[in-house]
């Protein structure tokens, strides 16, 4: 019998209007319920997968970020691999986003906000 179950989201947990079936969400439940544990991994944000979590209610490690973020069941953040900041500074610069890109990611609080103290 399998212990652990690691699995995508798209095109896996959710249907192809990218939400979780009232099925999919009774299985998760009774296969955590006979002590299977969930990791989902995925290239989503943090941000967007712990909701989804919430939609299956399970106890679900996240590997997100392609893998450069994981966090526990209770949120806390077990590893992150960040981008240096000077690298995503000349990532978003005119002359390689475009004027147009980088004032969206400015709007976005992605780009040209104070470092953190």
């Amino acid at each position: 019998m399998y212990s652990i179950i690691t699995t995508d989201l798209d095109g896996t947990l959710l249907n192809n209007d990218h939400q979780v079936d009232p099925f999919t969400v009774e299985m998760v439940r009774e296969l955590e319920a006979r002590g299977i544990r969930f990791i989902i991994a995925t290239g989503r944000y943090y941000r967007d997968v712990v909701g989804i979590r919430k939609v299956l209610g399970i106890d679900a490690h996240l590997i997100t970020s392609n893998g450069a973020r994981i966090h526990a069941p209770d949120n806390e953040r077990i590893y992150a691999r960040d981008i240096a900041l000077a690298a995503v500074r000349r990532l978003v610069q005119p002359d390689l986003a475009g004027a147009r890109d980088r004032e969206s990611l400015r709007r976005r609080r992605l780009v040209d906000r104070p470092p953190r103290a």
